[in-house]
């Protein structure tokens, strides 16, 4: 964090008008945190800190009866590298009950556990919705996806012909991924997948 600060660009920005964490809390205005991509490594510590302070008080707030209203929303695009949040897991697994949500964008499931290891199991459960979008290719992202939608039951028929001009038919039903990883991969550029559930919290 230190080392961040220390940087002249950096130190510059913290010279300006400050952050009012309770201002946000109490949904009197929006705050936008960005970087270009070149200095997205520099500027994470600072950036990871600072959201962690605002939901810090957030949560605090929420504690002492005066949850956000509305509520408070985070959002986190490049999760793993602009705002590398160590306590991720944590947050989004209590954030529901705080009446703040938390919106978290990963490239993959192996971007997420690059960053928080098994945790990031914990990352996923505790989000409400999640949108699967085209261009995926990683594999554990893709088998999550075909078991989180489940399998459809699909009817056949077959017939068979026997000696004498004799037939018979039989009829039953066999089980089939909705989301099989080709048909998930194959995804057209602009659509996507959603799974919801009744168990997570965050999103």
């Amino acid at each position: 964090m230190w080392s961040t600060t220390a940087d002249p660009g950096v130190a510059a920005s913290l010279a300006g008008p400050g952050v009012d964490p309770l201002a946000l809390a109490e949904g009197r205005g929006t705050l936008y945190i960005v970087a270009p991509a070149a200095d997205q490594h520099r500027v994470a510590p600072l950036f990871a800190g600072l959201v962690e302070h605002l939901l810090e008080v957030a949560f605090a707030r929420a504690a002492a009866g005066h949850s956000c209203d509305p509520r408070l929303l985070a959002v986190l695009d490049e999760a793993a590298n602009t705002s590398p949040i160590t306590s991720l897991p944590q947050i989004a697994s209590t954030a529901a009950g705080q009446a703040v949500r938390v919106l978290t964008i990963f490239q993959d499931l192996a971007q997420a556990r690059s960053r928080s290891g098994e945790a990031a199991d914990t990352i996923l459960v505790n989000h409400w919705a999640k949108l699967f979008l085209s261009g995926i290719s990683d594999k554990r992202t893709l088998e999550y996806l075909g078991r989180a939608l489940g399998d459809e039951r699909l009817g056949y028929e077959s017939a068979t012909g026997g000696e004498r001009g004799s037939a018979s038919r039989t009829r039953g039903s066999r089980s089939r991924r909705l989301a099989t990883a080709d048909l998930a991969r194959g995804l057209a550029p602009g659509r996507g997948r959603s799974e919801t559930g009744s168990d997570g919290a965050s999103a």
